[in-house]
């Protein structure tokens, strides 16, 4: 590991595998960290070291750990929500984004009571509190509230698309979860790559900003509703003769017994949540735009 090691350092480009990571994590974590973080530029290892580098979490790291709790692998997940318990959650809008969307918010309840200051009874005794401390953050996670007002298009316009920076535009996508849907494997979004020859910079922000107004055939959803009155939306994995298996969300999915199902249906709307913007100013969209446009 010691000579590997080494030898890394010196080329950090070499054939990198998630074993290898393993292989270095035998070594003391104040000298592999660097490396790891190096690594976690590239999203088929970011898992890997996500997992090392919370065993010693820093608060260099936290955006890591913030993109780790949407992740689909429950070792990635755990890992990222223990470092964070470490690190002592904020406050902040970014991770009350990513707090608030975790799959299954208890994973995350404990994190959230700490900062609201008392212990939270579930789900709905959180978003109360979301609802009267952070309304904008509040009604961009739920679907059962409006959107906020926000001048999107005087904003966007004040924006200095070429002043942006790379790094910080890159720890703004981690916090905003948006790996697990454009740079996982099994990816619920469309492939980023490119993403700036396609789209103005205007028209790619817009495009956030309104989620659902065009969404693509290739990722539209659909909607199941079930006998006992439950609604399940995502994108179809499998379909089989006597049920279905549906994706709803980063690493999440659902089988749907066929006798189960009362009705079928598209979904106009996107899987993306409206909301993921709300937070940012001018500076920190040019960041963000300086990352995209480099994927």
């Amino acid at each position: 590991a010691q000579i590997f090691f080494a030898a890394a350092l010196k080329e950090p480009d070499i054939g990198w595998r998630a074993d290898l990571i393993t292989l270095i994590s035998v070594l003391d974590l104040t000298r592999s960290a660097t490396l790891f973080r190096i690594l976690a530029d590239d999203p088929s290892l970011r898992a890997a070291t996500i997992i090392q580098l919370s065993k010693e979490p820093a608060e260099v790291d936290r955006p890591l750990f913030l993109a780790g709790i949407n992740y689909s692998d429950p070792n990635v997940v755990s890992s990222s929500i223990k470092a964070l318990a470490l690190l002592g959650p904020r406050p902040d809008p970014e991770e009350l984004i990513a707090l608030f969307g975790v799959s299954d918010v208890r994973l995350s309840l404990p994190l959230i009571s700490r900062i609201v200051g008392r212990k939270l009874k579930d789900k709905n005794d959180a978003f109360d509190w979301l609802d009267n401390n952070f309304p904008v953050i509040s009604r961009s996670l739920r679907t059962d509230k409006p959107g906020p007002l926000v001048n999107w298009n005087q904003l966007l316009s004040d924006v200095d698309w070429e002043m942006g920076d790379y790094k910080e535009g890159k720890k703004i996508f981690a916090q905003r979860a948006c790996v697990s849907c454009h740079l996982s494997a099994n990816a619920l979004g469309p492939d980023l790559a490119g993403i700036s020859k396609r789209l103005s910079p205007i028209d790619l922000f817009m495009a956030i900003v309104k989620p659902n107004a065009d969404v693509p055939p290739a990722y539209r959803a659909t909607v199941f509703k079930m006998k006992d009155g439950t609604k399940h939306i995502g994108r179809v994995a499998f379909n089989s003769a006597d049920g279905v298996i549906v994706r709803t969300g980063p690493g999440r999915t659902v089988r749907l017994d066929e006798q189960d199902i009362v009705e079928q249906k598209d979904w106009s709307n996107s899987l993306m949540p409206e909301g993921l913007l709300l937070g940012l100013g001018a500076d920190q969209l040019a960041d963000l735009y300086a990352y995209l446009k480099n994927l």
